[in-house]
């Protein structure tokens, strides 16, 4: 999508609401949003049930911008590599 932030890449290590909703925004500006959540702690829309009559919240997340996610449990020596 080209847009303002075109060719800018966000990490989203962000956790509920704002953060998300901010990133979303990049996204929506053009910008390529990597999000970035650990095992322990995802995301709180990931604890959502799918939407009545519609797609689930990672089809929703991806059709607005985001577009990859990234799990890693960065509390372990193997996760920090």
């Amino acid at each position: 999508m080209a847009g303002p932030l075109s060719g800018i890449r966000v990490a989203d290590f962000t956790w509920v609401w704002a953060g998300p909703f901010c990133t979303m925004q990049f996204a929506h500006m053009g910008a390529e949003v990597l999000r970035v959540e650990t095992m322990r702690r995802v995301c709180a829309l990931r604890m959502l049930p799918p939407w009545l009559d519609g797609p689930k919240v990672r089809a929703e997340a991806k059709r607005r911008g985001v577009s990859e996610k990234v799990a890693r449990e960065v509390m372990r020596v193997k996760g920090k590599k």
